[in-house]
Parts: C-alpha cells; structure tokens; sequence
C-alpha cells in the first residue's frame, strides 16, 4: 500500500475474519469437508472438520518501511519498495522474484 493506514508506527499489518455469536461472543468455527484417512481402516473418506474457511488480510505500508532487514519478510518489503533484490538475500522463492525483475528491466 502506498497510502497511510492511521497514527501507527509500523509497516506490517494482519488481519482475519472472526465471527462470533451475538449473546455470549463465542467465536464460532465454521466446517468444510475434508479428505482424511479411517486410522483403523486407512481408506480416505470425507468428513467434516472445523476450518478457518475466510481469508487474512496483510497490509504492507511501503513507505514507513526502514531499509532494515530484521525477518525474512523485510527482504520482500525491501524488493517492494526499492525494486530490487540484494544478493544475500535468502527468503523462499526471492531467487525468483529477483529473476523476474531482471526479466522486466
């Protein structure tokens, strides 16, 4: 993003759909069918099983980025901001995103 998100500090932000029941709050999981193995029989079979089944959301504020590596995750804000991959670089599939803008130069 290359807007400002409000008063904070920080370039990473995480966020989930939660939903939860109105009297009591409890946070309700939702179900989805799924393949899985009978333990006794080892034929895979259909079952239900609670899922986290909606999506996350991560917002990346470019621009408060610092140029500072600390995780993993900073060498791909780092690409995002300054559209180019160090060499030491080491997080999964970086190779590939550097071979990418090499490609579009």
């Amino acid at each position: 993003m290359y807007f400002d998100l409000g008063p904070s500090d920080d370039y990473l932000y995480h966020g989930e759909m939660v939903f939860k029941e109105m009297n009591n709050q409890k946070v309700v999981k939702f179900r989805q069918k799924v393949l899985a193995k009978d333990e006794k029989t080892g034929e895979i079979k259909r079952k239900l099983a609670k899922k986290d089944i909606f999506p996350e959301y991560y917002f990346i504020i470019v621009n408060r980025y610092p140029n500072v590596l600390k995780k993993k995750i900073d060498e791909w804000v780092y690409m995002f901001k300054n559209n180019e991959v160090g060499d030491n670089f080491s997080s999964k599939n970086i190779d590939k995103a550097k071979q990418r803008l090499v490609d579009f130069r």
